[in-house]
């Protein structure tokens, strides 16, 4: 191709495209827009969450929204071909990010750190089929906390679950945490069910689709995959079986699970499982949070890293439960993942909000509600033919007080439509600047609770004095 070839070809390329304005004010599948009630919501809820994160001592961090590619790839199972690749001009493959926790292992490599209770909170990308209905999205949020570093056995896999049962309850909602191990699934997969231990990812990744699908589309995709008739039995059997449904305490799905798994072969594994659910189980209980967990064996979560305990939270009742919305928190322990980063070996255990499923609640809540977005403490109103500079003035004075304070920019002539406009704000005060009261040099102030009014000179401290008597500075 010659230079006049290349040229037109890269013209016609960077050409504007000519499309309807219909489509091009579209937002793209997947994604969306948030209006200023959406935000408001947004804002509380993080904040609510930061709270938690912190009050456990968790040190926020931050990651690239993209990664090289090779740091992801692999890591997700079947889900790998969700993770969205990126046209780089510099050379690097790069991909932008599905979740945040590949990206903290990777991170724990380079930074070389050994220890670490960390929170992030940040937007991941998926290549998904969208339902914003069920609050699944392209472009999404995450907030995850994980505990990184040696912890004796289930300490730190309890204080996860303890977290996120906190992080719900913040929200009062009616959940349940459904609570698997992994190596129980590996038990029954390639032990009970004598499967080829080289399959058993992509096996839970079948299994994983139990909460989306049923279990005869799960058995041909199984089968598909080349297991045999018999193995699928045996598999649906511990998938589908009497702790499927998670409605047993714990202590007694515990007891369930030993006779399930009296005759396998590797009793070492089934020994150390059962005796360290035993152990969570009291930790649990010790934290008031073990009559939120049931364990159920038809949760797999199939993402390849995870290693040891497994855990999804999911509403369990009230009118949420009609919303239709999945899980609402998952995660478990990954013991492997920092190491395929680095030399060193480093045991994990963390979780991630669906921070979107939820705004869709709150968002449902606060419709019925009709919340103000961002109520005013104060709005600033003007009578007759004033110098604005007056209003802003005041309006400066407001501010460095840390008051919320609005003014109006455009005419206003009748003081009942200022007050009923204050009012439709949430604030308690309007204050007036009018002609005649300027040349004496007063405010008039006016209590939208109380419905009086008084008359304050014109100077920063005065108001302030006025003000601070109602305790609102």
């Amino acid at each position: 191709m010659n230079v006049s070839q290349n040229y037109q070809q890269f013209n016609m390329a960077s050409a504007p495209l000519k499309v309807s304005k219909e489509l091009t004010k579209k937002v793209a599948k997947g994604a969306r827009d948030m209006l200023p009630q959406q935000m408001a919501i947004k804002e509380g809820a993080l904040s609510q969450i930061k709270e938690v994160f912190k009050r456990h001592g968790g040190q926020e961090i931050d990651t690239p929204v993209f990664e090289r590619r090779e740091v992801l790839m692999g890591k997700y199972g079947d889900a790998n071909k969700l993770v969205y690749d990126i046209a780089d001009q510099g050379g690097e493959l790069l991909s932008l990010r599905y979740d945040l926790t590949v990206p903290f292992a990777r991170f724990m490599a380079t930074n070389n750190i050994q220890k670490l209770k960390r929170f992030q909170i940040g937007k991941v990308y998926r290549r998904d089929q969208p339902n914003s209905k069920a609050g699944r999205y392209r472009e999404f949020y995450q907030c995850d906390f994980d505990i990184a570093g040696p912890s004796l056995p289930m300490l730190a896999d309890a204080e996860v679950l303890k977290v996120f049962s906190e992080l719900l309850d913040g929200f009062k909602l009616d959940f349940k945490l459904k609570l698997n191990d992994r190596r129980l699934l590996e038990l029954a997969v390639t032990d009970r069910a004598q499967t080829d231990p080289q399959m058993f990812a992509s096996i839970c990744t079948s299994i994983d689709k139990l909460d989306k699908e049923p279990w005869d589309q799960v058995q041909d995709e199984l089968n598909q995959k080349g297991l045999t008739y018999d193995q699928v039995q045996k598999l649906g059997d511990f998938v589908n079986g009497d702790l499927a449904n998670g409605t047993d305490s714990f202590e007694t799905a515990i007891g369930k699970l030993e006779t399930m798994f009296e005759k396998v072969q590797n009793q070492e594994k089934k020994g150390q499982v059962l005796h360290e659910m035993r152990l969570l189980r009291v930790y649990l209980d010790a934290m008031d949070i073990e009559r939120r967990v049931k364990l159920d064996t038809s949760l797999a979560r199939g993402l390849d890293y995870y290693t040891g305990m497994i855990f999804e939270a999911v509403i369990a009742g009230g009118e949420e439960a009609s919303l239709g919305l999945g899980s609402i928190a998952a995660g478990g322990r990954y013991d492997n993942l920092i190491g395929m980063f680095s030399k060193n070996q480093i045991p994990s255990a963390g979780g991630s909000l669906g921070i979107e499923r939820i705004f869709n609640i709150l968002e449902s809540r606060a419709a019925k509600e009709e919340a103000l977005i961002n109520p005013m403490d104060i709005v600033i109103g003007q009578m007759g033919t004033i110098n604005r500079a007056h209003v802003l003035k005041i309006a400066s004075w407001l501010w460095s007080h840390n008051l919320k304070t609005e003014i109006f920019y455009e005419n206003q002539q009748k003081l009942g439509e200022q007050i009923k406009i204050a009012a439709n704000k949430g604030a308690r005060y309007l204050v007036v600047v009018g002609e005649d009261e300027l040349k004496d040099g007063q405010l008039l102030l006016r209590d939208l609770t109380k419905k009086e009014q008084v008359k304050v000179p014109f100077d920063q401290e005065s108001l302030m004095k006025a003000i601070k008597r109602d305790n609102l500075s």
